[in-house]
């Protein structure tokens, strides 16, 4: 594996699935009143069957309750009127250095 500029760890291309499903579990996690801590310190895989149990309801309704959850932050904020510059990544991160 190669590291640094150009390796695949690096490459943002085909991972916005991937990035939406972590943020989505996120939103899951903190709805429950879990926080990330609760990923490090037990098996990560353990969180959804937990909360199944808790509420009754199979994994890919609560990922949906997570997408749900998601799209209404993100609604606040244009409904706000929000600055782009708050919801936007960092120039740094798009490889725009000052």
């Amino acid at each position: 594996m190669q590291l640094g500029l150009g390796s695949e760890k690096y490459n943002p291309e085909g991972s916005g699935p991937k990035d939406v499903q972590a943020t989505v579990f996120m939103e899951l996690l903190n709805s429950a009143g879990l926080c990330m801590f609760f990923t490090y310190a037990t098996d990560p895989g353990l969180a959804v069957p937990l909360i199944e149990a808790t509420c009754g309801l199979d994994a890919q309704t609560l990922m949906a309750a997570g997408m749900r959850i998601l799209t209404m932050r993100h609604v606040f904020n244009l409904r706000e009127d929000l600055p782009r510059r708050i919801l936007c990544s960092h120039r740094a991160a798009w490889g725009i250095h000052p």
